[in-house]
């Protein structure tokens, strides 16, 4: 009687075990011109690279990428996708010039959508005070959002929407790095 009860156990141990998760890392790059008109320049002028689309994040499949693909999981068995960081840094595009900082931004936010999905902010952050943000890097607030429906999809747009003013004295090259906890089931 032992023998037959051992492979009901370990069946019992594998579907009350834990479901698959792991990390997806993705990363994406912008490039903001200067402009020499000082603070009177508006975002729009400038801002291609940091309102709407952001970089090759503007069309993502999370399955396509190295880590998604490395743990054997098919896109249709995503149960969640959390967004659990989001990390922007700045840097000159020509050497030694400076300030290449965030300084010409007050706000930012990043929305996440796809097809037959709302528009849903996931991560966003704003100057001390209101004011414009100081250093080359910025942490993101973090939404709570469950991403599994725009995961799933045959893409998801991550686009940005910015406040401030045009960079005054250098291009300025914004790097993007985002984590993704995905759980998954068997």
């Amino acid at each position: 009687m032992r023998l037959a009860l051992a492979p009901l156990a370990l069946l019992a141990a594998a579907c009350g075990g834990n479901l698959p998760s792991f990390d997806v890392h993705a990363s994406s790059k912008s490039t903001i011109p200067h402009q020499d008109c000082g603070l009177t320049c508006g975002l729009s002028d400038a801002f291609g690279g940091l309102t709407g689309p952001f970089g090759s994040l503007g069309s993502f499949d999370i399955s396509s990428t190295s880590d998604f693909k490395n743990q054997g999981v098919p896109k249709s068995h995503i149960t969640s996708v959390k967004l659990t960081a989001a990390h922007l840094v700045a840097s000159a595009t020509a050497a030694g010039c400076t300030p290449a900082d965030f300084s010409f931004l007050s706000s930012l936010e990043f929305d996440v959508g796809t097809s037959g999905q709302p528009t849903v902010r996931i991560a966003h952050a704003e100057g001390p005070g209101g004011g414009a943000f100081t250093g080359t890097t910025i942490d993101l607030t973090l939404d709570d959002v469950d991403l599994a429906p725009y995961a799933t999809a045959d893409t998801m747009s991550i686009t940005t929407k910015a406040n401030g003013h045009a960079p005054t004295k250098c291009d300025v090259d914004v790097n993007a790095a985002l984590t993704f906890h995905v759980i998954a089931h068997l």
